[in-house]
């Protein structure tokens, strides 16, 4: 089970004042909105999200990417780990990948 499949229907939450949020295309645009805000609000937070919010959207203050599904170019992965050091700050991208997926290093 993807971990996108076992958060879809879970509320949002806050854990040690850390909130954790959720963006996918299973929530209408107004929800996605909401989140999106809430997200660029609430510091620290901690957002999961999924291609959807792979273009269009600006994230000004993100520290960290933790990607646990490369992607499939180099333009979209550099555009992804461009939302960590935006600005002229210092960021941080992590990739997890599986054994099979040792040709993208």
């Amino acid at each position: 089970m993807s971990l996108f499949k076992s958060l879809k229907n879970e509320p949002e939450q806050k854990v040690y004042e850390q909130q954790f949020l959720k963006l996918h295309g299973f929530i209408d645009q107004k929800q996605r909105t909401i989140v999106y805000n809430d997200f660029n609000m609430e510091n620290p937070s901690c957002l999961f999200c999924t291609d959807v919010a792979a273009w269009g959207l600006d994230f000004p203050n993100v520290d960290y990417i933790i990607m646990y599904d490369i992607s499939p170019t180099y333009k979209q992965y550099i555009h992804r780990a461009g939302w960590a050091a935006r600005a002229e700050k210092l960021g941080v991208c992590i990739n997890l990948l599986y054994p099979e997926e040792k040709d993208y290093i």
